[in-house]
């Protein structure tokens, strides 16, 4: 992974990181406040030859204790030597137990032995390295050869003794806390980047980007409570307002049909009527005239946004043929060059036009009237009409949220790309004030209008 990618998994898991992070502190500090203190010290043994030799004695007695050196090292951790200690200090363990104990070493070209020993209890400690140092000692000396003499050939004795220990060597506060903050910060961000990579949910732009399915990122609209209930956005306060028509737009720049764009999502509650009513008046700001038509007949409530009143006549009477269509057509005042057609009644008897003659006899009426077409739907988690509508349509704007799932939009965006003809693009809505807004990079247009075709042309 990139350090942009890494990054911005930090940014948005963030929790992640400062949760697991803080709880590994907070274990190392029960650990180094909880944990019993151990005590060490040490004892130096010496290995010589022994003296009262010839000189061929000195010299192969010298010879001898150079090579027995990490033999004694053995010799100090083995139970030739501990259960005599084990014995002579009354302690209840074995000689494995005792081994643990001990930490036996030797420094290069010397003939010294360091024993260090550790307990919970300082003066047993002292005891245990004392008595270790004593025990090696007397052993060097009786397993080396005897000369012609009878005499030993090595002597030892203990150079050093223990002494007291008055500090604990261990839980070491200032090494733990070291270590505690390395793993700390190791174990958050391992911590946060898993979550990244086994989190199901599209969190941000970057990952609508990157998902398997195809379309491009249109917008990403930051998450705003008095937007999302339905008040009005301030476009010369939000750029990413700008860029959803602009960037529609310029992603027809090379496309001469009309525009009929279907908006949808997986299922209800990702704002796909917020985005459908924003589009549509991005575009009327700039100069087309649009239609915004409302067919999510089971959660219908785009005209009441735009102040149509409850229940008024809109598609589901103009597709049963009881009233003509510029009679259920909403000018709202507020709206320059916008018409809403509301749900209507809206139910079952909608739901089996929508997919009829009747719509696209409704969609060509409304073509050689309107630059522009943009119709909200039902999620296709609720209803299949975007489905059915995306048959008709030029464009599609699947709108995802960071609780909408990959396996959801790509589910969705398979269904929705029913022919070659169809244009899909992506929006993300409810995104992080923090999100980069990946993909977006010099896509932003000005927001111009589209040189469109006579209105004639719509539907031949």
């Amino acid at each position: 992974m990139k350090s942009g990618g890494i990054l911005s998994t930090l940014k948005s898991r963030w929790r992640w990181f400062v949760g697991t992070s803080m709880t590994v502190l907070l274990l190392v500090g029960l650990y180094t406040a909880l944990a019993p203190k151990q005590y060490m010290t040490e004892a130096q043994d010496y290995f010589t030859v022994a003296g009262g030799g010839t000189d061929s004695d000195m010299y192969q007695g010298s010879i001898y204790v150079s090579s027995q050196m990490g033999s004694y090292r053995s010799l100090a951790a083995s139970p030739l030597i501990l259960d005599p200690v084990i014995k002579e200090l009354g302690l209840d363990m074995q000689s494995e137990d005792l081994a643990g104990k001990l930490a036996i070493t030797s420094p290069e070209d010397t003939s010294i032995v360091i024993i260090q020993a550790h307990d919970t209890d300082p003066k047993r400690a002292q005891d245990i390295c004392n008595s270790v140092a004593k025990h090696l000692a007397q052993a060097a000396v009786d397993l080396s050869p005897r000369r012609a003499s009878g005499k030993h050939m090595a002597d030892a004795q203990v150079l050093m003794p223990a002494a007291l220990p008055t500090v604990a060597s261990a839980p070491n506060p200032y090494n733990n806390a070291i270590m505690g903050i390395a793993a700390a910060l190791a174990a958050g961000l391992a911590a946060a980047l898993l979550r990244g990579l086994l989190d199901p949910k599209i969190r941000t732009s970057r990952q609508l980007v990157r998902s398997r399915d195809t379309g491009a990122l249109l917008a990403v609209l930051p998450k705003d409570d008095a937007v999302q209930g339905g008040g009005r956005f301030d476009p010369s306060h939000s750029v990413a307002l700008e860029q959803l028509p602009a960037n529609f737009l310029q992603g027809r720049i090379d496309d001469d049909r009309r525009p009929i764009a279907v908006v949808t999502s997986g299922d209800r509650g990702e704002g796909k009527t917020t985005v459908s009513l924003e589009l549509a008046r991005g575009l009327a700001a700039s100069g087309l005239s649009v239609a915004l038509v409302d067919a999510a007949v089971n959660s219908g409530g785009l005209g009441e946004k735009l102040g149509v009143k409850s229940g008024a006549p809109g598609l589901s009477e103009v597709l049963a043929g009881s009233i003509p269509l510029p009679k259920a057509l909403h000018r709202p005042q507020a709206e320059p060059g916008l018409s809403v057609l509301p749900v209507g009644s809206g139910g079952l008897p909608a739901v089996a036009m929508i997919g009829s003659a009747a719509m696209r006899r409704l969609l060509v009426e409304l073509g050689g009237t309107y630059d522009a077409i943009v119709i909200d739907t039902p999620g296709l988690g609720e209803s299949t009409l975007a489905k059915t509508l995306s048959d008709l349509a030029t464009d599609a704007i699947v709108v995802a949220t960071p609780q909408t799932t990959r396996e959801e939009l790509a589910a969705v965006m398979e269904r929705i790309q029913a022919h070659d003809g169809l244009a899909v693009s992506k929006v993300l809505n409810k995104a992080s004030a923090s999100d980069p807004a990946q993909g977006l990079e010099g896509r932003h247009a000005s927001v111009t209008p589209l040189e469109l075709p006579p209105r004639a042309r719509f539907g031949s």
